[in-house]
């Protein structure tokens, strides 16, 4: 198995996005918040298929990554969000129905990558020296 399938990500719930590599937040817990903020993530995803979900569902298993919140939504240093915040960014549709989003996600340089993945590697693999330095080559290339 190799260490790319190794990292798992949730997937964004907000329909077309295609980035999977920005921080996800979990939909509201509805014991928390109010069933207004709720359905504002709902219906902001654009997702059809989270239509008939209970707010309990969604809580447990829907994420939105933080390319859809804006930066006045996230409380800086905890990288987490505040409590009214709704995902209001790189929503909009085009005139077909479809959506840009593809076209908006921004990859990060390869420099924030490689720390990822050493932070990922470290983590599953144990220490580098483990790692003969083809095999490390081979992963810093991926």
């Amino acid at each position: 198995m190799s260490l790319m399938s190794e990292i798992k990500t949730k997937k964004c719930s907000v329909r077309g996005c295609v980035d999977n590599v920005s921080r996800r937040h979990r939909f509201p817990n509805p014991r928390k918040i109010s069933e207004t903020i709720i359905e504002a993530w709902r219906e902001n995803t654009n997702n059809p298929s989270l239509a008939n979900l209970s707010h309990d569902q969604l809580h447990k298993s829907f994420y939105v990554c933080d390319r859809h919140f804006a930066s006045s939504d996230i409380v800086c240093g905890l990288r987490s969000l505040k409590v009214d915040a709704v995902p209001t960014e790189f929503l909009h549709k085009d005139d077909d129905g479809s959506n840009d989003l593809e076209a908006s996600i921004h990859i990060p340089p390869k420099k924030m990558r490689m720390t990822l993945l050493d932070k990922y590697t470290t983590k599953y693999i144990g220490k580098w020296d483990l790692l003969s330095n083809m095999e490390l080559t081979t992963i810093r290339n991926i």
